[in-house]
């Protein structure tokens, strides 16, 4: 028998090895061609004078072998990176075959839809929704919107990217991070569940947050979310809120909501409203507590009413167990004349002469002018005595004056205090007009000697019944530092002309020594100072020690407790204090509310 071709005998092999389903989908225009002189079963063919051939099995005539795939060329996608084609979900002509269809996935770098850049590894659309998944590092942008996950699902119809696994979503002054999120590019709105996130100092977690846009610009409703400005993993203190309103820059709007302070739910409030504003004090989200012989215990809070462009409101509130609440109401305008007011019922009066004296405003109003820079103090009047003229801290090496003038008008009720057996100590109500100006100079250089805080002022008042009272006053100051320890001593001199009706008007020192230190660490503060009279052999006061206070703070992390205690009053005064959400209250304990205490803040100035 004639021996087969040595083509015959691969394709033998070949269909040999195939299984019975590759052999019948394979068509018989696949196999190579037939050699001349020889048949398809690999003998020779008839008329070449060899013999009959032996018959093919039965299967060989209908198996076909299958056809080469086809060499994929390479393919550009606008990077240089080669195998990758050009337009997603497309399929490139040199891919394609005889019976192929749609390719699942194809591996790309990018994808523009609507003004939305798509970048990811892989890319898979849905023939029948259109909807395209990506995977890979997917990252979805459209102007100053970023959206980053693990796997995103775009639908191009709507512009709606629905991003699952590790969610990051940017705008300008926010970043969320969610499980995941739906987000419409066109109409910059969207859902995201399991949410932190991050707006100026407060750590916000939530179930659901829903972003929407406002006239101002976009909002953020959290629902069930708790936010502290404590960052621990187990924070000291939270708010947990049904609901908050967030706008980016401007303010934070809390609704229901509670507050736990390690652990212990202390207080619950139905709305909180805080500034996410800089250039903006944030008020104490909790009552300050203390205890006199005069009010027994007692809690007191300052509350930010409003803040805008027109005028700034706030209040005080102080509850005490041994007589009638203090309250007031106080306002003021922007610029560097403001018109303030105050309409206050049983404030701590600037004389302590009588202890515990209490004045009433019914109303106060007026206008302030002052060179630095014009941020209002709701209700604050400039202080009466030149013992109260302070400037701002920052501007403690400032070589330059800072000026301040008022001119006020008001109806007054005095309360009488502890003892009111001096003159005019009693309870007496009267109406006053003023005209103050005040100067400090921070820092004093005189040839070789520095001093600090050099003091003027001068006040003219008028009343109702015909009195007229004026008061001079300078004071001069020295303070030396040495690492943590800051020791100062000040000498205040007074001088008044004329008579007061009012008690809290008059002064309580013509002549003071103020002696005291301070030592502060970044987690721990201690100071002291006291007022000693200058004058002792004077007819009208006594001699020796008018008051001493005592102030002490340690801060543990993110809470900060403060003591202080006034000897001549005999009263201690707590505060919690969280320095990020309260940096401090405007007025120093056992001071007036509506007066300046100086703390405004102001741009440090080296000499």
């Amino acid at each position: 028998m004639p021996k087969p071709s040595l083509t015959s005998a691969l394709i033998a092999a070949v269909l040999v090895g195939l299984p019975a389903s590759a052999q019948a989908s394979v068509p018989l225009s696949a196999l190579p061609p037939e050699t001349p002189g020889t048949s398809m079963a690999g003998t020779p063919a008839a008329g070449t004078g060899m013999s009959a051939p032996e018959p093919a099995p039965a299967a060989a005539p209908s198996v076909p072998v299958p056809a080469p795939e086809p060499a994929v060329a390479p393919a550009g996608n606008g990077q240089g990176l080669p195998g990758r084609p050009e337009l997603p979900g497309a399929i490139p002509p040199d891919i394609q075959g005889p019976g192929t269809g749609a390719i699942p996935a194809l591996t790309q770098t990018d994808l523009t839809v609507g003004g939305i850049t798509v970048q990811g590894e892989n890319f898979e659309t849905d023939p029948v929704t259109g909807l395209t998944t990506v995977t890979g590092n997917p990252v979805a942008r459209r102007g100053t919107d970023e959206l980053r996950a693990t796997r995103m699902v775009l639908n191009p119809a709507t512009r709606q990217v629905t991003a699952e696994g590790n969610v990051v979503f940017k705008q300008p002054g926010s970043e969320i991070k969610a499980s995941r999120f739906t987000y419409n590019f066109d109409t910059r709105e969207g859902e995201a569940q399991t949410v932190t996130t991050v707006f100026k100092n407060y750590f916000i977690s939530a179930e659901q947050v829903f972003l929407k846009q406002g006239p101002t610009g976009p909002t953020y409703d959290a629902r069930k979310a708790h936010w502290t400005t404590c960052d621990k993993l187990h924070p000291h203190y939270e708010y947990y809120s049904r609901s908050i309103l967030v706008y980016p820059g401007q303010q934070l709007i809390a609704r229901n909501t509670g507050f736990d302070l390690i652990g212990n739910r202390l207080v619950t409030l139905p709305k909180l409203t805080r500034n996410l504003q800089r250039d903006e004090e944030n008020s104490t989200l909790y009552p300050m507590l203390g205890y006199n012989r005069f009010d027994g215990f007692y809690a007191e809070r300052d509350f930010q009413l409003s803040r805008n462009r027109l005028a700034w409101v706030d209040a005080n509130l102080r509850l005490t167990t041994a007589r009638a609440p203090t309250a007031g109401i106080m306002v003021a305008t922007p610029g560097n004349v403001q018109l303030v007011g105050s309409l206050f019922y049983r404030d701590i009066a600037e004389n302590q002469v009588s202890r515990f004296l209490q004045v009433s405003r019914l109303p106060e109003v007026g206008a302030i002018w002052g060179n630095d820079g014009g941020r209002p103090r709701p209700g604050r009047f400039l202080p009466h005595q030149v013992t109260g003229v302070r400037r701002p801290d920052a501007l403690e090496f400032s070589d330059r004056w800072r000026f301040n003038a008022q001119f006020s008008a008001g109806y007054f009720m005095q309360h009488a205090g502890l003892n009111d057996s001096r003159a005019d100590s009693g309870n007496k109500q009267d109406t006053r007009v003023t005209a103050q100006a005040q100067a400090i100079l921070p820092y004093v250089k005189v040839g070789p000697l520095v001093l600090n805080d050099l003091r003027l002022m001068a006040r003219q008042n008028f009343y109702g019944n015909g009195d007229a009272f004026s008061v001079l006053g300078v004071g001069i100051g020295k303070q030396v530092r040495w690492k943590n320890l800051r020791l100062r001593v000040d000498r205040f001199d007074q001088s008044t002309v004329g008579r007061t009706p009012f008690l809290f008007d008059d002064l309580e020192l013509q002549h003071e020594w103020r002696p005291g230190f301070e030592y502060t660490t970044p987690q721990f503060n201690l100071s002291y100072y006291a007022r000693i009279r200058a004058n002792r052999n004077s007819a009208n006061q006594s001699s020796g020690v008018f008051d001493q206070v005592f102030a002490i703070s340690k801060l543990f992390h993110c809470i900060e407790p403060r003591l202080s205690f006034s000897l001549r009053r005999r009263e201690v005064f707590l505060e919690v204090r969280i320095p990020i959400m309260s940096p401090g209250t405007r007025n120093r304990p056992f001071q007036p509310r509506s007066q300046d205490a100086g703390n405004s803040v102001a741009p440090p100035r080296s000499p």
